[in-house]
């Protein structure tokens, strides 16, 4: 699957590959992680944007620029942002975890962040429907591209997650694909 930390590094996004549970949940609860959080939920957008950042739709190299990252992993991220009805929709998650591939599942600061697995040969914008559609719910179909980040809750926010999360695999033959798709988008621009 795909679970990668991002960090600076002169100046630049850089990803790390997060290979364990512990480790996940390390990060996200550092004193800073949930002083941030705290004041995101009061609606500080600056505080938002200094959460721990994770990516969920990519696999690469340790320091690998977040940029040059274009390989889709096997699973991709799904944001849900409708507070209102966040609950239904996590409730739907958990009670359809194996039909759905859920391998993560958190309160974000106004709705709810979930990782599945992805259907092979479909984008992520692709299996997003598909999800939708199977929870019979709205979604952010801006998390279309493989470098899309998300700003992390603590732990305590965490409700689900599968230790397929922290694989950081891809399949061959989607690699073989991937590049094919990649040169003939190019060929048409």
């Amino acid at each position: 699957m795909s679970c990668y930390g991002i960090q600076y590094a002169n100046g630049e996004k850089v990803i790390f590959p997060i290979c364990d549970e512990k480790n996940f949940r390390l990060l996200r609860d550092t004193p800073h992680n949930k002083e941030m959080f705290r004041k995101a939920k009061e609606g500080n957008r600056e505080a938002k944007m200094r959460l721990v950042q994770m990516a969920f739709n990519i696999v690469g190299a340790p320091n690998q620029k977040l940029k040059e990252t274009c390989m889709y992993g096997n699973s991709f991220f799904f944001d849900y942002d409708d507070p209102d009805s966040r609950e239904d929709f996590i409730q739907k998650c958990l009670d359809r975890q194996e039909e759905v591939g859920l391998l993560l599942l958190e309160r974000s600061v106004h709705g709810a962040h979930a990782v599945f697995r992805r259907e092979m040969g479909q984008t992520i914008l692709e299996n997003q429907a598909r999800i939708a559609s199977l929870l019979d719910c709205e979604w952010d179909n801006q998390t279309k591209d493989a470098q899309r980040i998300v700003f992390c809750s603590p732990s305590e926010e965490v409700l689900f997650v599968h230790p397929d999360l922290f694989l950081n695999t891809v399949e061959e033959e989607e690699v073989a694909k991937r590049e094919y798709l990649d040169l003939q988008e190019k060929a048409t621009r």
